[in-house]
This record gives structure tokens, C-alpha cells and sequence, in this order.
């Protein structure tokens, strides 16, 4: 049924030619990749063809593409953040001694993302599993959001954007990654900003 092996086929037998084709399709409702050698057998009398199935090596692939892009994205947010911070500095911040203060107080806080970024890099392999489980504990969810929010406000001020955490003003606690969700957080409001 597969027009690159046919043609693999009779380029083996025409043009005595060893040839290799990528190969998918669908086995028992489950999507198959497989790649197939082709090769002639000796004074034109037919050909040898091989299929090896790389189903489990393209999902590999693609789960370590999709880990480098995400892995990529995670660690940018900080450093663009932190180069945001210190080109407001260089800007002419450092004369205010109290913003000065602030804005250090948030590329420490950054600095110390990107750290957290690459110890569960480091501590996580893609072998074990692309997924990143994150430990749950307690807190009031209105108080890591608005957190997670201050540390965009510059940003969000350079772009004349304005940032509000609307809600109930009692305590709300939840039980949750409050890293998973600081990293949401910050992702969803930047990507925005």
C-alpha cells in the first residue's frame, strides 16, 4: 500500500539500488513508523526488503524535542526577566535608592528560579520521565498570585500595562505545587505582557 516502498522496490529491481524509506502508517488502529531497507539480490533475481519498527524511537524524539522546547522556554522567563531588571538599573534606576532596592530584591528572586530551573533539570532526567513531579503543601493561593505577579510589575509598567489580582479578600488556601503554580503564573502574565 506505500508509494516510497514500491517505488523503493522498483528502483531495487530496475536500477539494481539499494535504497532505505521512512515508512507510517496505521497496524490494529495504532499509528506505526517504520524504516525499511531495500536491496537487490544478486543477477536480478528479486529483492530483500527489511522493515524495523521505530515507533518507540520517533516518540523518543519527540518527547525529547518537546522537552528542549519546554526546557528552553522554562529557563528564558527568568533570564529575560533578569536582564529586564538590570537594563532598568542601567537605565537610570540606581539614583532611586528605594527602587534600586527593589529591583535587586527581584533579580535575586529570578536568580533563585533559575536555579530551582536547573536543579530539577539536572535532578530529573528525560529517561526517567519529561514530566516534572512537584511536591503539593499549603498556602493562601491570593498570596503566591500576587507574588508571582509583583515580580512582572516592571515589566508591565515599561509597556504601560497594568496588573490586578481581583477576588475574595478572605484567605484561600490550597493544596498544590506552589512552584507549579508560580511558574504558571508567571508564563501566563509574561506570555500576555
Amino acid at each position: 500500500k506505500s508509494k516510497p516502498l514500491r517505488s523503493a522496490i522498483q528502483r531495487a529491481r530496475k536500477k539494481n539500488q539499494a535504497t532505505e524509506v521512512e515508512l507510517e502508517g496505521e497496524i490494529a488502529g495504532t499509528q506505526r513508523h517504520f524504516h525499511a531497507q531495500v536491496s537487490p539480490l544478486p543477477e536480478g533475481q528479486g529483492v530483500v526488503t527489511v522493515l524495523h519498527d521505530v515507533t518507540t524511537l520517533r516518540q523518543e524524539d519527540r518527547i525529547r524535542r518537546d522537552f528542549v522546547a519546554n526546557a528552553s522556554h522554562e529557563l528564558r522567563t527568568p533570564l529575560t526577566a533578569i536582564r529586564g531588571f538590570a537594563e532598568t538599573i542601567e537605565d537610570g534606576a540606581n539614583r532611586d535608592p528605594e527602587a534600586t532596592l527593589r529591583i535587586v530584591g527581584e533579580i535575586v528572586r529570578y536568580s533563585q528560579r533559575q536555579q530551582r530551573l536547573v536543579d530539577d533539570l539536572t535532578s530529573h532526567s528525560l529517561a526517567e520521565s519529561p514530566l516534572h513531579e512537584y511536591e503539593a503543601e499549603t498556602f493562601d493561593v491570593r498570596e503566591r498570585c500576587w507574588e508571582s505577579f509583583s515580580s512582572l510589575e516592571l515589566n508591565a509598567e515599561r509597556k504601560q500595562i497594568s496588573i490586578r489580582l481581583e477576588g475574595s479578600d478572605r484567605p484561600t488556601p490550597v493544596c498544590l505545587s506552589a512552584r507549579a503554580l508560580d511558574q504558571s503564573l508567571v508564563n501566563l502574565v509574561e506570555n500576555g505582557i
